[in-house]
């Protein structure tokens, strides 16, 4: 796994293939309506949360990070060709909290389907990574800059 953290210190980013087993994306799938185009706060998922913290996906974004990383936010997004949209570059700064707390540098806040999300102060996601899983089979260059 050194290998993850040091693509991801050269060029922001590593592909990890075949790390999480087809058991395991099965789960996933089951416990997600595909149907949907896009899902908010998936780690209020029972399954979800569970994959989250095994040690498949943790592995890789331990290397980078540090043992004691945790899942702070799911998301979904179902793009294919019915279903497709143009977004542009930008960076995700906002996790979902269970409340308010005023914290220096922190902010501004919003609320997205119905929970409380906040723009965490840059020393703090300095220390994030995403984690990117693929339900479908996609190339290596399949939907990374779009």
């Amino acid at each position: 796994m050194s290998e993850v953290k040091r693509h991801v210190d050269e060029h922001g980013f590593a592909l990890v293939p075949g790390c999480i087993s087809a058991e395991t994306l099965a789960l996933l799938e089951k416990a997600i309506d595909s149907h949907e185009h896009g899902i908010r706060n998936l780690l209020s998922n029972d399954t979800v949360r569970v994959v989250a913290a095994t040690d498949e996906v943790r592995r890789p974004a331990a290397s980078v990070l540090g043992d004691e990383c945790f899942a702070v936010r799911g998301i979904l997004f179902n793009k294919n060709a019915g279903a497709n949209w143009k977004v542009t570059w930008h960076q995700d700064c906002v996790i979902a909290v269970r409340q308010r707390v005023e914290i220096h540098g922190w902010g501004p806040w919003s609320c997205k389907a119905g929970v409380t999300h906040v723009r965490l102060a840059a020393h703090v996601l300095r220390q994030m990574l995403a984690v990117r899983i693929h339900l479908d089979d996609c190339g290596g260059d399949t939907g990374r800059y779009g």
